[in-house]
């Protein structure tokens, strides 16, 4: 989301919105870039992280909603509940920190500068958080794609300058 004050000065962040159905049994992914930053600049090696990332499956049990963490790191409760349940709801399974985090059903897969050539693909937390070098100052452009059925995508405009 930009946001633009009345002085012209601008803002961007990002945010992941899951709409969970009522009364279904799903499974939902969101891909999270934790580094590098939105519009931020960084030397020519540069650490990427992604282990924000989580999946979870929603159900509804003996009438009550249930959200269970499946693999990342989760959030401990759910807010903005649908009509009729009880918020926040407590995330089952999900772990106290990301270090407990278990990332190793989820497949990323990272692609650079919209380049098909350019791509690291890994599973775990190999694919989670790793280094890669760039040879070109300017702007760069990463796109994450995480998947354990179903998928997520996000993406990050970053500098490179050295």
């Amino acid at each position: 989301m930009n946001v633009t004050d009345d002085r012209g000065l601008t803002n961007r962040d990002q945010f992941s919105i899951i709409v969970i159905e009522n009364d279904v049994t799903s499974s939902y992914i969101l891909s999270y870039i934790d580094e590098p930053q939105f519009g931020l600049s960084y030397g020519r090696t540069l650490g990427f992280d992604a282990t924000g990332t989580y999946a979870i499956n929603t159900d509804v049990v003996s009438g009550n909603f249930v959200v269970d963490c499946w693999n990342g790191f989760c959030p401990m409760t759910v807010e903005g509940c649908p009509s009729g349940v009880t918020c926040p709801i407590p995330v089952t399974n999900a772990p106290a920190s990301r270090a407990l985090s278990d990332y190793s059903l989820i497949s990323f897969d990272w692609t650079f500068d919209n380049d098909v050539n350019d791509v690291f693909s890994a599973m775990g937390s190999s694919g989670a958080v790793f280094t890669k070098s760039f040879f070109q100052v300017g702007d760069h452009f990463a796109s994450l794609t995480t998947q354990i059925n179903p998928t997520s995508t996000t993406d990050v405009l970053f500098d490179v300058s050295y």
